[in-house]
């Protein structure tokens, strides 16, 4: 009996390690998804295989599966991976979950010793900084992590994103063109040059970085969604649904999807599904001017006044310079009857 069990003991161990490495190899060949599936396997032979566990989490977090991605990365680091190895990425993962208080909470103190470990949590503490509103404390953090790294790539992601945010959009340019020549093959680097282009208004320039990142990754998300966007505004409705296709199969539960169907099934007449996705919308954020503008302009098509009144108007008390928000909501005061606030509303159109 007690061979057996011994025997057994190997032959699981056995397969699981082979699951792990038909895992590398399938990585190795892109196939995320087959990979997942292997480590899956060989973690229900194995749960306490600290290595399957690391990379399951490291393959998740690349997937964009971020709340996966920290579980497994965090029952790894319980299972004693290396906490060079295994910490930035925990980081990583918590902060794009929206953990950016654990993050500074837990990680801020910790020393680690590789320069590349170190610049990394160095980052990723930085910009859960300014995901809180230390704007300085983040900006310090990332010239700190650039001090150690000059050429670090997401250092320089992160400081062109903050100098967006400012509406320094030269110096965005400049610290996201670093980046890309430290890493050409980024296809995030190259839709944030897509998103500064948008901001300064050059259109062609903004196209041009926003395929170059769909050359690189079709799926990528915020480049399909600035990319889709301003097709719409050129009306060229055609080509942005044909790319919305691929977004959607790739990434069907993401809030930018499920606004850009809204918004596909708004332009096409489609009041009732359009309602039905900005409800989804505004159950992950309530207060985003953007869902309430859309939500609103749906409410007024649809002749439900009273819920686009007070849609409207709350999202131009966030953001003042939603047109289509300010429009909608002097239409909906001219049809209740509300010449007065109509008038209110227009005015600071016609002062500027």
């Amino acid at each position: 009996l007690v061979a057996s069990l011994f025997l057994f003991a190997c032959s699981t161990g056995d397969d699981s390690a082979a699951m792990v490495a038909a895992a590398k190899e399938s990585l190795a060949k892109k196939d995320a998804k087959t990979a997942v599936i292997q480590l899956k396997s060989s973690l229900q032979k194995t749960p306490d295989s600290a290595e399957a566990r690391f990379i399951l989490g490291k393959t998740f977090l690349e997937m964009g599966d971020v709340r996966a991605a920290a579980i497994e990365l965090q029952k790894a680091r319980d299972l004693n991976i290396d906490q060079e190895v295994v910490v930035p990425l925990l980081a990583r993962a918590l902060a794009a979950a929206g953990q950016s208080r654990k993050v500074t909470a837990e990680f801020a103190g910790i020393k680690l010793s590789s320069v590349d470990a170190k610049v990394d949590l160095m980052t990723t503490v930085a910009t859960s900084n300014i995901a809180q509103g230390n704007l300085e404390s983040g900006r310090s953090g990332l010239d700190a992590a650039l001090q150690l790294k000059p050429n670090y790539a997401r250092a320089l992601f992160a400081l062109a994103k903050l100098k967006l945010k400012k509406g320094d959009f030269d110096g965005a340019l400049g610290s996201i063109d670093r980046a890309i020549e430290a890493t050409p093959a980024d296809p995030w680097a190259w839709a944030l040059k897509g998103e500064i282009g948008l901001a300064q208004g050059n259109a062609d320039a903004a196209q041009v970085a926003l395929r170059k990142a769909l050359e690189i990754q079709p799926e990528n998300i915020s480049a399909n969604f600035s990319l889709i966007n301003l097709l719409l505004q050129q009306d060229r409705r055609d080509e942005a649904t044909k790319l919305f296709e691929v977004m959607k199969k790739a990434a069907p539960q993401f809030p930018q999807t499920i606004f850009l169907d809204a918004r596909l099934a708004y332009l096409r007449k489609d009041y009732k599904s359009a309602g039905e996705l900005t409800q989804v919308l505004l159950r992950f954020a309530p207060d985003s001017p953007v869902f309430l503008e859309l939500s609103g302009v749906v409410k007024y098509e649809q002749g439900s006044y009273i819920q686009a009144e007070a849609d409207l108007a709350k999202a131009l008390q966030a953001q003042p310079q939603l047109m289509l928000a300010r429009s909608a909501l002097i239409q909906t005061y001219l049809r209740t009857g509300q010449q007065s606030k109509a008038i209110e509303a227009l005015q600071p159109v016609m002062s500027e």
